[in-house]
């Protein structure tokens, strides 16, 4: 009974996000990263934000929308707004 609650939980929650596109693209994506070029004269990363989730939230404060991009986080400072944020470790060679 436990999973069934769970899984419950979590149909509602996601049925609640709504798909902002930044362009043409109807449907969800996520976003995505490529590195362009890499060579001694530096890397150049290409970002591909095509939109994002939004999502309501009620709280003491207020009501609130949260703005997700899936598979990655959020800023954490306390008292600041919650933005999310694309965070990746790029390797960089010794020349």
């Amino acid at each position: 009974m436990e999973g069934f609650l769970i899984l419950a939980i979590s149909f509602a929650a996601y049925a609640q996000d709504n798909w902002i596109p930044f362009g043409a693209e109807g449907i969800p994506q996520k976003a995505e990263l490529q590195v362009v070029r890499c060579d001694a004269q530096g890397i150049h990363i290409d970002v591909r934000v095509p939109g994002m989730l939004s999502r309501k939230l009620g709280t003491k404060g207020g009501e609130f929308t949260r703005l997700i991009l899936t598979d990655y986080g959020y800023t954490t400072e306390i008292g600041k707004p919650q933005l999310p944020v694309i965070r990746e470790f790029v390797e960089i060679p010794l020349c």
